[in-house]
């Protein structure tokens, strides 16, 4: 049993499949979420739930789903002045661009 979930943990880090990608992009609130963090670059909980008008909680659950598919990641910063750390959200433009790029279709279409 053990061994079971070590192993669906080592998968869950697997990158995402276009199929995957797909599924993500069936729900507007996700799909706003990367479009606000294409053209913005690096926003944070507060400024999307502004931005698309929805509450943080809501956003957050989303948020969430897009980094476990690790379409979206995160840098912390701490504000030495009142000791807070504030979360920037951007898109993996690393993983979108090996997702998208031509080289893998070609690859696909080959085979």
């Amino acid at each position: 049993m053990a061994e079971r979930e070590q192993e669906e943990k080592e998968t869950s880090k697997l990158p995402p499949t276009i199929e995957d990608i797909l599924k993500i992009f069936k729900g507007e609130t996700r799909l706003a979420i990367l479009f606000c963090l294409y053209f913005n670059e690096k926003l944070t909980l507060k400024q999307l739930s502004t931005i698309l008008n929805r509450g943080k909680t809501t956003l957050y659950h989303h948020i969430r789903q897009l980094e476990d598919e690790m379409l979206i990641i995160f840098e912390e910063k701490e504000d030495d002045h009142r000791k807070l750390k504030t979360r920037f959200y951007s898109l993996n433009y690393e993983l979108f661009e090996s997702i998208f790029s031509l080289d893998i279709y070609k690859e696909e279409r080959s085979s």
